[in-house]
């Protein structure tokens, strides 16, 4: 686990700052449709592709560090699910399939930690569907099973998530890069598996 580092006042203020930013940019983009940001390309864009995959990347770091919290308060809760959802948003719109993929991935983990199995196995489905319509492989392809095992356990669905942990098992040891298959497999190993060995 990561060990917490007390964060500073102006860390604090930049990371409000961000995330206030970011809820006006989703907000601005779903709440004004007039501003035409998929169907109408002769009108400038709200926000440019660029911006957006600045803020997939940023959100996405943000679930990241709430989902290494320990213990997160209900708020924090609540930001990490908007949070997952505003990063695949923005993944979708500006990034690449494989970046949608991962952000499936991320929601349907952080819905999994949260204990909410309904959410957790629709995003590990698509996550799984896109894998294997599109033929992505190597590292995401163990993580497409490996959340399709933890949403199917913290569904309760213990045999259902064996075999899936077995398929993210061989896929792992699949996984080219060495750097790459440790992560993998810590992320693996890390729970929660509500009580599935």
């Amino acid at each position: 686990m990561l060990e917490e580092e007390e964060e500073t006042m102006d860390e604090k203020k930049a990371r409000q700052g961000l995330w206030r930013a970011t809820v006006a940019a989703l907000a601005l983009a779903v709440l004004v449709p007039s501003c035409a940001l998929f169907d109408r390309p002769d009108e400038a864009r709200i926000i440019d592709q660029e911006t957006r995959k600045l803020l997939a990347i940023r959100i996405n770091g943000e679930v990241w560090r709430l989902l290494a919290k320990r213990p997160r308060t209900a708020d924090e809760e609540s930001r990490m699910v908007h949070a997952a959802h505003a990063s695949l948003y923005h993944w979708a719109t500006a990034g690449k399939l494989v970046n949608v993929q991962r952000g499936e991935w991320l929601t349907s983990r952080v819905y999994a930690v949260l204990k909410r199995p309904g959410p957790a196995l629709h995003h590990a489905k698509q996550c799984l569907e896109l894998t294997r319509k599109h033929n992505i492989g190597d590292f995401d392809l163990a993580y497409a099973y490996e959340g399709m095992a933890r949403a199917l356990a913290a569904a309760g669905k213990h045999a259902e998530c064996k075999t899936y942990q077995g398929l993210a098992r061989q896929a792992g040891d699949k996984i080219k890069g060495k750097g790459n298959r440790e992560l993998f497999f810590s992320d693996f190993r890390a729970g929660p598996w509500f009580g599935v060995k």
